[in-house]
């Protein structure tokens, strides 16, 4: 029983006379204090460590999320070359395209020009080939009316003497 009393007396006394801190308190040159516990200080203290750990973090974070942005960007800027470069591509193919449907129709051009040259030239060597007959003709024809001229002159001549 006296054990009892005595801790009842105990809690009583602790309870009454207990402070409370963390408490503000002037020191002896008059400036304000804070009074903490060893627990509490303790507790501040990881507190504090664990902010300056946040702080690092976040800030490692930031400069990765800068660093994310920043390669980002930069793909974004290879896309829109690439994207270009695609674009001039695909208009070489077709300037391409083209060239090689205009050579195309050069060559169906130049194979009329040819056969149309080589038909001239057939009819060139007809036309040369009949007027060498006309040629021969008139050649036979001056050379008969010459004969029957010197014929009938010849003819002439004995009749009259």
């Amino acid at each position: 029983m006296s054990k009892i009393l005595l801790l009842f007396i105990m809690l009583i006394s602790f309870c009454s006379f207990s402070q409370d801190y963390p408490k503000i308190e002037l020191n002896e040159k008059g400036e304000k204090i804070v009074i903490f516990t060893l627990e509490q200080a303790q507790n501040i203290d990881n507190k504090l460590e664990v902010l300056e750990l946040m702080k690092v973090a976040r800030i490692k974070c930031d400069s990765l999320n800068i660093s994310y942005i920043k390669i980002i960007d930069e793909q974004s800027k290879q896309i829109v070359k690439l994207e270009k470069l695609n674009s001039e591509l695909n208009n070489q193919i077709t300037d391409k395209d083209k060239q090689i449907e205009n050579l195309n129709q050069q060559n169906k051009n130049l194979t009329t020009d040819v056969n149309l040259c080589e038909k001239q030239n057939t009819n060139k060597n007809t036309e040369i080939e009949g007027l060498k007959k006309d040629i021969k003709k008139v050649k036979w024809l001056s050379l008969g009316g010459g004969f029957l001229a010197g014929v009938v002159v010849t003819l002439l001549t004995v009749i009259a003497l």
